[in-house]
């Protein structure tokens, strides 16, 4: 029954704010390796670039850096974060105005929390939305106490949040200029053959959700308990994104290019096995194990209890990250871990498959 849930829970759909910020940050960020950080199994299309490298020229040298200000270091993020929370908003144009009604002190809140998070993140930590929430003077203090940002960053954000007009008449402006200057003249084009991809996909799906399912959506990615809507994506060749909105009783979302299998393939999967089996294999590990199925812990708790240095929890706990299987909270100064348990379930049914036969 989880299972058919799950196949009925997913979407695939053409979302035209989705593909606009997909086309900004192709031309923001210019560094490979930063887009293969974010876009999972990245691969870029001629055609995709070039219809970029045409949008650039329509921009002014000022335009293009001020988006590059807005759209690279986990900044991006803020726009996918208007899009996750409010799904109802369905045009470009429609949220530009609507961030543009948003007052000063909302876009600031959203600015930085998506750019601490995409920071937290990389590092294996997640927050709560609530530890970057409350005025100015408090986003002051979050930044400055924060250790997963360096010292640039925390200067761009810092002078942010101390000229808050100013960042969102810069921030709309680099929305309005993108979208008339450069994208909404080839948007109609890119968008029609979009729907079609879509339809194909959908007719899949429709004949076979299990096997579509099973071809295309890794369980790693999506569990029966959420909505998950997939934006096939013109502007990313291979590969795609999966966001989060904070309120997790809306949907989930995934960007998907329209050339990419978002199963891992079989040599992934095999290595996803090993990591897990290699997690078990150390007995601090697989007491640590035992102790954050049962509740979520800080270092220095683990530490105490097992008799090791924090730094060799924060050793172990990697192996545990590196299978997807941590769940991370911040309360206050410290970060408390734990097993997400339906991941693990996820990964030991993926475990027996290669060793019980039915």
């Amino acid at each position: 029954m989880e299972d058919l849930v799950r196949y009925h829970n997913i979407q695939l759909c053409v979302h035209e704010p989705f593909e606009f910020f997909l086309a900004m940050y192709d031309m923001a960020e210019t560094n490979q390796e930063a887009k293969r950080k974010n876009i999972s199994r990245f691969q870029e299309r001629k055609s995709s670039q070039e219809a970029i490298q045409s949008m650039r020229h329509h921009l002014s040298e000022y335009q293009r850096s001020e988006l590059v200000q807005f759209f690279t270091r986990g900044f991006q993020f803020t726009f996918t974060k208007f899009i996750t929370n409010y799904p109802e908003i369905s045009t470009v144009e429609q949220m530009i105005s609507f961030i543009e009604r948003c007052d000063e002190l909302q876009l600031l809140r959203y600015m930085i929390r998506s750019c601490l998070y995409s920071h937290w993140f990389e590092m294996g930590a997640k927050t709560l939305w609530e530890d970057v929430s409350g005025d100015v003077a408090f986003l002051k203090s979050q930044v400055i106490q924060s250790e997963m940002v360096d010292e640039g960053l925390r200067k761009d954000l810092l002078d942010r949040l101390n000229s808050p007009e100013e960042t969102k008449q810069r921030y709309i402006s680099v929305l309005r200029n993108f979208y008339r200057k450069a994208y909404q003249e080839t948007e109609q084009e890119v968008l029609e053959s979009l729907g079609k991809q879509k339809e194909f996909l959908n007719s899949q799906m429709q004949a076979d959700p299990r096997a579509f399912f099973e071809r295309h959506i890794s369980s790693d990615l999506h569990s029966a308990k959420s909505k998950l809507n997939i934006h096939l994506s013109y502007y990313i060749q291979k590969g795609f994104m999966y966001f989060l909105p904070w309120d997790n009783t809306l949907p989930h979302w995934i960007t998907w290019g329209t050339d990419s299998e978002m199963e891992t393939d079989a040599e992934d999967r095999v290595k996803k096995v090993k990591k897990l089996f290699k997690a078990f294999s150390d007995d601090n590990r697989f007491t640590m194990a035992v102790m954050l199925c049962e509740k979520a812990c800080f270092v220095q708790e683990l530490a105490e209890k097992l008799k090791i240095p924090p730094s060799s929890v924060n050793y172990h706990l990697n192996f545990f990250n590196e299978v997807g299987l941590l769940d991370t909270k911040r309360v206050n100064h410290r970060i408390y871990y734990a097993i997400n348990q339906e991941r693990l379930e996820d990964t030991l049914r993926l475990a027996r498959k290669y060793f019980v036969k039915e």
